[in-house]
């Protein structure tokens, strides 16, 4: 499973980044979250050496920049976007990062590189955040932490080009923090946004930022069993099988095994070990044990001498749930059975009569995601 937050902080001078950084320095650090600090070739300013600014700055010499940009891949940019100081981060530093902690932070002042960073970690959940404020109030604040009057304009010179960014890829930042009142005020609303991420929700089962599933409310007491099954089985490599759990069956099921196991999978069904009592034995089990899989078999298997020939409907609902999840699903319907009785199946159902067509169905089907 992959529980992260990677939020991208954006904002002009004055609007309170650094107070961010304290913010998560004092109140988020020891609980999953931190700071990914990036090399610069700033100089440390004056006001910051008085005030003991927080800081996510590394400052070195133009030439040790220059060095550290031709090991790649390395993020970097120039701030403002021409002829400004350059700021940059290696891409394995941020991931080793990302794996020491659930939460990380980092200031990025290019819309350009946040979004080649949100396209390069999609199964991390990147949270664009831009900080911004009325211009009086930056003036203010710069006067407050003992800015000279030239470093004053300077800054305020730099924040028009600061909310280019934001006008030119609005819908990139998923956080808009308006900063206009005192600090106090300031960290409430901090809190607010981001806990909206980093509390764990009861019914959410996160696998990655783009598989994520509201749990139904019978399922919500056994979440922790679930994550806990998931790290020793791989959400992405593990495949339901929805049958009948009759032994007559049980050959069928064999094969779907044999064939499932060998292109690298895991063939997961709801009454084998370790899948049997996530849910301690309810009736609910086969549901939550669906919720920990990407991908799904439906077997209807009915053998030539049966003559009561009908489709389980236990199988036909496991089916439309982990169709309506987005899940990649194949329905397997015997020859000797009639048409389906629902309309669900008619664009992923196939059928088979002999096993050696059973077998190359399921082969041809699952190749597709290796």
């Amino acid at each position: 499973m992959n529980n992260k937050n990677l939020f991208l902080i954006d904002g002009a001078a004055g609007t309170g980044k650094s107070d961010l950084l304290e913010f998560v320095d004092e109140h988020l650090v020891g609980h999953k979250a931190d700071i990914l600090r990036k090399f610069t070739t700033r100089k440390l300013r004056n006001p910051e050496k008085r005030n003991k600014s927080h800081l996510d700055l590394k400052f070195i010499e133009a030439n040790e920049f220059n060095n550290l940009m031709k090991q790649a891949p390395f993020y970097y940019y120039k701030y403002p976007h021409k002829d400004g100081e350059s700021y940059g981060f290696f891409k394995s530093d941020l991931e080793l990062k990302l794996q020491e902690t659930d939460n990380v932070f980092l200031i990025v002042r290019s819309a350009k590189v946040i979004k080649k960073i949100a396209e390069e970690f999609q199964d991390i959940n990147v949270i664009p955040v831009f900080i911004y404020t009325i211009e009086n109030l930056v003036e203010k604040r710069l006067i407050k932490d003992n800015y000279s009057k030239e470093e004053i304009e300077f800054r305020l010179s730099r924040s028009e080009e600061a909310m280019s960014d934001l006008y030119a890829y609005p819908a990139l930042y998923k956080i808009h923090i308006i900063n206009n009142s005192d600090k106090r005020t300031y960290i409430n609303q901090l809190t607010q946004n981001f806990d909206e991420y980093i509390k764990p929700k009861d019914t959410l089962l996160q696998i990655t930022a783009r598989e994520h599933y509201h749990l139904p409310k019978p399922l919500r007491n056994y979440k922790d069993r679930m994550i806990e099954q998931l790290r020793c089985s791989s959400f992405n490599k593990n495949v339901f099988v929805m049958m009948s759990f009759d032994e007559k069956h049980e050959g069928t099921f064999n094969l779907v095994k044999l064939v499932v196991e060998n292109a690298g999978f895991n063939c997961v069904r709801a009454d084998k070990d370790g899948w049997s009592n996530l849910t301690q034995e309810s009736v609910y089990n086969p549901y939550a044990v669906l919720y920990c899989c990407k991908y799904g078999i439906a077997l209807f298997a009915n053998d030539e001498e049966e003559e009561d020939r009908k489709y389980n409907t236990n199988v036909a609902i496991e089916l439309a749930m982990m169709v309506f999840q987005d899940k990649h699903c194949l329905m397997l319907k015997h020859k000797a059975l009639k048409s389906p009785p629902f309309d669900l199946a008619s664009h992923i159902h196939k059928e088979y009569r002999r096993t050696e067509e059973l077998i190359a169905i399921i082969q041809n089907w699952i190749t597709k995601f290796n």
